[in-house]
Protein backbone atom coordinates (compact mmCIF):
# COMPACT_ATOMS: atom_id res chain seq x y z
CA UNK A 1 0.00 0.00 0.00
CA UNK A 2 2.84 2.84 0.88
CA UNK A 3 3.49 2.34 -2.73
CA UNK A 4 0.01 3.62 -4.02
CA UNK A 5 0.27 5.83 -1.84
CA UNK A 6 4.03 7.72 -2.73
CA UNK A 7 3.12 7.15 -6.42
CA UNK A 8 -0.16 9.13 -5.96
CA UNK A 9 1.67 11.84 -3.70
CA UNK A 10 3.98 12.69 -6.71
CA UNK A 11 1.64 13.59 -8.67
CA UNK A 12 0.99 9.58 -10.57
CA UNK A 13 -1.57 7.77 -11.91
CA UNK A 14 -2.86 4.41 -11.25
CA UNK A 15 -2.17 3.48 -14.82
CA UNK A 16 1.73 4.36 -14.38
CA UNK A 17 2.04 2.41 -11.05
CA UNK A 18 -0.28 -0.03 -12.94
CA UNK A 19 2.63 -0.48 -15.61
CA UNK A 20 5.46 -0.19 -13.50
CA UNK A 21 4.34 -2.83 -11.01
CA UNK A 22 3.67 -5.34 -14.04
CA UNK A 23 7.84 -4.07 -15.26
CA UNK A 24 8.97 -4.23 -12.09
CA UNK A 25 7.32 -7.25 -10.75
CA UNK A 26 5.90 -9.11 -13.14
CA UNK A 27 1.86 -9.73 -14.52
CA UNK A 28 1.42 -12.00 -11.97
CA UNK A 29 1.83 -9.50 -9.36
CA UNK A 30 -0.32 -6.94 -11.11
CA UNK A 31 -3.04 -9.56 -11.92
CA UNK A 32 -3.17 -10.57 -7.97
CA UNK A 33 -3.60 -7.09 -6.90
CA UNK A 34 -5.44 -5.78 -8.81
CA UNK A 35 -8.03 -9.04 -8.31
CA UNK A 36 -8.29 -7.48 -4.56
CA UNK A 37 -10.60 -4.93 -6.01
CA UNK A 38 -11.62 -1.38 -5.02
CA UNK A 39 -13.54 -2.32 -2.74
CA UNK A 40 -11.21 -4.35 -1.08
CA UNK A 41 -8.27 -2.56 -1.35
CA UNK A 42 -10.38 0.73 0.26
CA UNK A 43 -11.38 -1.44 3.12
CA UNK A 44 -7.85 -2.36 3.99
CA UNK A 45 -6.84 0.99 3.95
CA UNK A 46 -9.56 2.37 6.44
CA UNK A 47 -8.63 -0.48 8.85
CA UNK A 48 -4.85 0.89 8.92
CA UNK A 49 -5.19 4.47 10.65
CA UNK A 50 -1.87 5.00 9.48
CA UNK A 51 -2.28 4.80 6.22
CA UNK A 52 -6.27 6.07 6.45
CA UNK A 53 -4.54 9.32 7.90
CA UNK A 54 -2.76 9.87 4.25
CA UNK A 55 -5.49 8.94 2.42
CA UNK A 56 -8.39 10.55 4.24
CA UNK A 57 -7.94 13.89 2.59
CA UNK A 58 -7.75 12.93 -0.80
CA UNK A 59 -10.30 9.88 -0.76
CA UNK A 60 -11.40 11.36 -3.82
CA UNK A 61 -8.00 11.29 -5.76
CA UNK A 62 -7.08 8.01 -4.04
CA UNK A 63 -10.96 6.45 -5.19
CA UNK A 64 -10.22 7.94 -9.15
CA UNK A 65 -6.64 6.30 -8.24
CA UNK A 66 -7.57 2.71 -7.85
CA UNK A 67 -9.87 2.78 -10.37
CA UNK A 68 -7.37 3.58 -13.08
CA UNK A 69 -4.71 1.42 -11.15
CA UNK A 70 -7.65 -1.71 -11.45
CA UNK A 71 -8.34 -0.38 -14.74
CA UNK A 72 -4.71 -0.60 -16.65
CA UNK A 73 -5.72 -3.34 -18.97
CA UNK A 74 -8.73 -1.65 -20.62
CA UNK A 75 -7.14 1.75 -20.80
CA UNK A 76 -3.64 0.15 -22.51
CA UNK A 77 -5.61 -1.70 -24.79
CA UNK A 78 -7.26 1.82 -25.95
CA UNK A 79 -3.54 3.45 -25.96
CA UNK A 80 -2.67 0.81 -28.40
CA UNK A 81 -5.20 1.57 -31.04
Amino acid sequence: MPMIVKSLNQGGDGYGLAATTIALFGRSTYDQAASLGKDKVMRIVRAEPSLWGQVAPIESKFSRFLDEFMGYDAWAEKQAR
